[in-house]
């Protein structure tokens, strides 16, 4: 009687959790081909696939190429009474070999929140240890590393619990500085230096133009800045960096600053010039979308297109709803290129568009024409369960 009434308890139990558990996912392809060569130029296909339970999602990322399956990344995200924690899982599908292992984890205690990070690669091991809060207009900051540098990447290889650095982050008003943000940091040796950071100090009568000011109080030299060419010797130092900003509208300029100096023993700030390198232009006419970018520094063709070989480009785009409840996308650029010989110098046209059959199923198809003729015609799918 009572294994009976054990099973029916696990039985309801686990059918509660069935019902409660969700597995959905998304697996999306995208074939180009070359017309002209008929050969296939990529292909990319994604199948990510999530399964939710008890408030944790376990997801599964794997990717494929025209070389085969390329990637394999295992996640999962969830809480575990009042931690918040998650994992990331990297593998070389290719070479059969482990990647990465990330792992996060935080927990808010009394308005304090206690947070860590844990990497494991194959050379070695490292984490950190940090706690934020703030009290009244005050906030701080304080993260440990233990063979982990600043940005997170492992200092050596090696699997010690080797600490080589502790760094605290205060924001506080002070007199009309609304955010002075400042930095302490220790290392193996001991203290390195303490940080004061302004951002956005205005300059009367240019609203336009701010300043940001950097002043540092350092013990030795800075190993860094003597890599870098630069005053190595920073017991005192204070930078002043020139800033644009102009007012938000349709009309975004693409600038920059020519100066010199700003730094000490460097010399006063002095601003060379004002350089605009190009415009660009955005608005919503009717529900279609149109974009113009002109550049006019080729040093600055990236804001046009990836490979740099166009210095203007106009786009139209337009979304709208399609059959059963799906969207329909539609957007066609044309690129333009000094050294073409083509109308108005007409580079390249590109045409892109997906239509939704219901909300779980999306077909695209894309095409790219040069002066020599059509160059990739790219067909895909997005299914969505």
């Amino acid at each position: 009687m009572k294994r009976a009434l054990v099973l029916t308890f696990v039985l309801i139990l686990g059918l509660g959790i069935a019902a409660s558990a969700q597995i959905k996912g998304q697996w999306c392809t995208d074939v180009v081909i070359n017309p002209q060569s008929a050969t296939f130029t990529s292909f990319a296909s994604t199948l990510s696939v999530d399964y939710t339970v008890g408030g944790w999602t376990f997801n599964s990322k794997s990717t494929f190429a025209l070389t085969g399956w390329t990637g394999q990344v295992f996640t999962v995200n969830g809480t575990l009474g009042a931690f918040t924690l998650g994992s990331v899982l990297v593998f070389n599908p290719a070479a059969a070999t482990f990647t990465s292992w990330t792992t996060t984890g935080s927990v808010s205690i009394a308005g304090v929140t206690f947070d860590g990070t844990w990497l494991l690669v194959p050379t070695g091991a490292g984490f950190t240890l940090g706690a934020s809060g703030a009290s009244g207009p005050l906030t701080a900051a304080v993260v440990i590393g233990f063979n982990l540098d600043e940005d997170g990447a492992l200092v050596l290889p090696s699997f010690c619990v080797c600490w080589n650095y502790v760094e605290f982050t205060f924001h506080f008003p002070f007199c009309c500085i609304e955010d002075l943000m400042m930095e302490v940091s220790f290392s193996q040796v001991g203290f390195e230096d303490v940080e004061f950071t302004v951002v956005g100090i205005p300059v009367p009568g240019i609203d336009w133009l701010t300043l940001d000011a950097f002043l540092r109080f350092g013990v030795g030299t800075d190993p860094d800045a003597a890599a870098e060419g630069e005053n190595a010797n920073y017991d005192k130092t204070l930078t002043l960096t020139p800033q644009v900003s102009f007012p938000a509208g349709c009309f975004t300029l693409y600038s920059h600053i020519a100066y010199s100096g700003g730094t000490t023993g460097e010399g006063d700030l002095l601003i060379n010039g004002l350089y605009i390198d190009g415009i660009a232009l955005s608005c919503t006419i009717g529900g279609v979308k149109f974009t113009d970018v002109s550049i006019l520094s080729p040093a600055y063709n990236s804001k046009v297109d990836a490979s740099g070989l166009y210095w203007e480009k106009f786009c139209i785009e337009s979304a709208a709803d399609s059959c059963c409840g799906g969207a329909f996308t539609f957007k066609v650029c044309m690129y333009f290129s000094m050294t073409s010989a083509q109308l108005f110098d007409l580079g390249k046209t590109s045409i892109a568009l997906s239509y939704g059959i219901g909300s779980n199923f999306t077909v695209k198809s894309s095409l790219t024409v040069l002066s020599t003729g059509v160059t990739a015609w790219g067909v895909g799918f997005c299914v969505t369960f």
